[in-house]
């Protein structure tokens, strides 16, 4: 839970877009790790944030919207592994 208040406070404090856009890298590396079920179902709560996380970046900063979005959209089209791993459960 620590995790995910530092990740929205992240995406909160972030004040220009060069550090939005490398928050984006770092969140859509997050979103595709790929771990065993167990530790992905322990970091549900972060990985939700991160997801939400995208989600406002693409909003305060409309110069990596299009970044953003297709990293979302690659999550959710894409096989991404942890929603391959938790589609097993």
């Amino acid at each position: 839970m620590a995790n995910s208040a530092c990740v929205d406070l992240l995406v909160w404090a972030i004040g220009d877009e060069t550090g939005a856009d490398s928050l984006c890298g770092r969140l859509t590396e997050k979103i595709n790790s790929n771990h065993n079920h167990k530790l992905i179902l322990a970091h549900m709560p972060l990985l939700m944030v991160c997801l939400e996380g995208l989600g406002k970046l693409a909003t305060k900063f409309p110069t990596i919207a299009n970044t953003s979005i297709y990293c979302l959209r690659d999550f959710l089209v894409t096989p991404s592994p942890i929603l391959f791993k938790l589609h097993k459960l």
